[in-house]
């Protein structure tokens, strides 16, 4: 089997969960929103914030973010250069 590459990029391969948060963790987050499907197609949401005004902000920005990195990829550009820290 080959290697598995790791880093601060966007694919459009599915990637296990937990690829999924061990990047996410080394990015050093102070504030998350999980949501995710277990095995019996039962719905897992967690968050460390308890505001639920701010977790669907949270859950609105990343659908923004999502958008304009599909329209990127669609352009033939490149969605790293879309900021999806800070700002």
């Amino acid at each position: 089997m080959g290697d598995v590459v790791r880093g601060p990029f966007i694919t459009t391969n599915n990637t296990s969960p937990d690829s999924a948060l061990e990047g996410a963790a080394e990015y050093g987050l102070e504030r998350v929103v999980i949501v995710g499907f277990d095995h019996d197609g039962e719905f897992f949401f967690a968050s460390s914030q308890g505001d639920s005004a701010e977790v669907l902000y949270f859950l609105e920005r990343a659908k923004h973010e999502l958008f304009k990195m599909e329209e990127a990829i669609r352009a033939g550009g490149d969605p790293r250069g879309t900021p999806t820290r800070g700002a």
